[in-house]
C-alpha cells in the first residue's frame, strides 16, 4: 500500500518573514491531542494529567510549559496537549475524557519581535499588551474572519490556526508586518525632517 507524504500547510509560502521589527515563522508539526472532559470529570482529569505528565488542566485561559510540550486552555471545556508528552498523557485518561488526534487539522506559527502586538492589534479583537495577556496566557479569537487560538510567548505568540487557513492567515499577517513596518517608516522620516 501507497503510504502519502506529509505537506506542511506553509509549503510554498515563503516562512519565515522577517520585516523591521518582527518575524513570522512556521512551527515544526507536533502532536496535538484534544482533551474534552467527561460531565463530572474535570478535577479527575486533571489529576490524571499531573500524575502522568507534570501538570494539571491550566486554568481558564493560561497554558502550562511541559518538558516536550505544552498544556493549553482551547476553550469552555476543552484543552489542548501538545508535543512529545501527548502520547503519554492519553492512557491515564481513559474513561474520563474524549481524546482526539487533531495534529493534522492545525497550522501553528510564531510572531515574534517587539512589533508582534501592533501587527496582532490589526487583525484581533483582543488587548495583547503585556499586562493583559502575560507569558503563558491562552485566548480564543478570531484572526480577521479565522477562528484561532493565541499562546502568548515571551516576545510574541503562537498561533494555530485550522490548517485549511494557513495561507489565509500567512497572507493577512505578512500584510499587517508590511503596514506596521511602513508607517514606523514613515514616523521616522517625518521626525528627522519636519518640514
Amino acid at each position: 500500500m501507497a503510504e502519502l507524504a506529509y505537506l506542511s500547510p506553509f509549503s510554498g509560502l515563503n516562512l519565515p518573514f522577517e520585516i523591521a521589527e518582527a518575524r513570522l515563522a512556521a512551527l515544526p508539526r507536533a502532536r496535538i491531542m484534544g482533551i474534552a472532559p467527561f460531565r463530572g470529570c474535570e478535577a479527575a482529569v486533571s489529576d490524571a494529567l499531573a500524575a502522568a505528565v507534570g501538570a494539571g488542566l491550566p486554568d481558564v485561559g493560561r497554558a502550562t510549559r511541559l518538558a516536550g510540550g505544552r498544556l493549553i486552555w482551547a476553550g469552555i471545556g476543552q484543552w489542548v496537549l501538545t508535543g512529545s508528552v501527548a502520547a503519554a498523557g492519553m492512557p491515564a485518561l481513559t474513561g474520563l475524557a474524549a481524546l482526539t488526534d487533531q495534529s493534522d487539522g492545525w497550522a501553528c506559527m510564531t510572531l515574534d519581535g517587539s512589533e508582534a502586538p501592533e501587527i496582532l492589534a490589526r487583525l484581533l479583537p483582543l488587548d495583547l499588551d503585556t499586562a493583559n495577556f502575560p507569558s503563558d496566557a491562552a485566548a480564543r479569537s478570531l484572526l480577521r474572519h479565522v477562528a484561532c487560538l493565541l499562546v502568548a510567548g515571551e516576545a510574541g505568540c503562537e498561533i494555530m490556526v485550522p490548517r485549511s487557513f494557513a495561507r489565509t492567515v500567512v497572507h493577512e499577517l505578512t500584510e499587517a508586518m508590511r503596514g506596521v513596518a511602513g508607517r514606523r517608516a514613515l514616523e521616522a522620516r517625518e521626525r528627522s525632517d519636519p518640514a
